[in-house]
């Protein structure tokens, strides 16, 4: 219980912080499949301004709760994976000693 919530929080903190940062750089990759002509951008200043300006500060968090769904189960999965495996192996190795 306590490595998933630890899972969680950390998953949590990590979609904070890398997630604007991924989406200004989906952004620029597809930009010019956007017909949009507002929304290509020169660099990457320019395409921080420009999501601010058109989106807002929530912009840069747009599309996060589907990320923090997927992210959150596999964390807690893999977590869950670990802490059995450390758990079967101490205890077969204090049965074979």
């Amino acid at each position: 219980m306590i490595s998933s919530l630890a899972s969680i929080n950390a998953n949590i903190l990590s979609c904070l912080i890398t997630h604007p940062l991924d989406i200004i750089r989906t952004r620029i990759f597809f930009q010019y499949y956007n017909k949009d002509t507002t929304q290509h951008y020169k660099g990457i200043y320019q395409a921080i301004y420009k999501i601010y300006e058109y989106d807002g500060f929530i912009g840069y968090f747009r599309g996060i709760t589907p990320r923090l769904m997927r992210k959150g189960i596999g964390n807690i999965m893999a977590w869950g994976i670990y802490e059995y495996l450390v758990d079967k192996r101490s205890f077969i190795k204090i049965k074979i000693d």
